[in-house]
């Protein structure tokens, strides 16, 4: 095969992308869980530090449940909606939504 050739080129830009992008594939794939992961010690770390703690993204899940005593999500009016679980609550998206749906999150601390 002429390696000088327009259609070499082209063969082995296409292999090329074809082998990067399916690795790069595999691999956020591979990592989504771990990415996940990640978030939610995110959020508890930032959840804790609101009551003053700081922490490692390590630790923040054992001080999380050392501290944070109950999760509730409250309707507009201040009753608790049972349906709803408090920490999956995303405020981006419930500001978005009519009033009358929207929940907020309420995290409990006991020092």
């Amino acid at each position: 095969m002429n390696k000088d050739s327009n259609f070499y080129t082209f063969l082995f830009s296409l292999l090329m992308v074809l082998v990067v992008a399916s690795s790069l594939a595999l691999t956020s794939e591979s990592l989504k869980e771990k990415q996940n992961e990640n978030v939610v010690k995110e959020k508890m770390q930032n959840i804790i530090s609101t009551i003053g703690i700081r922490a490692s993204r390590d630790e923040a899940q054992d001080l999380y449940k050392k501290y944070i005593k109950s999760e509730l999500s409250l309707l507009k009016d201040g009753s608790i909606d049972e349906n709803k679980n408090a920490f999956l609550i995303d405020l981006s998206t419930e500001i978005k939504k009519d009033v009358n749906q929207q929940r907020y999150p309420l995290f409990v601390a006991e020092m």
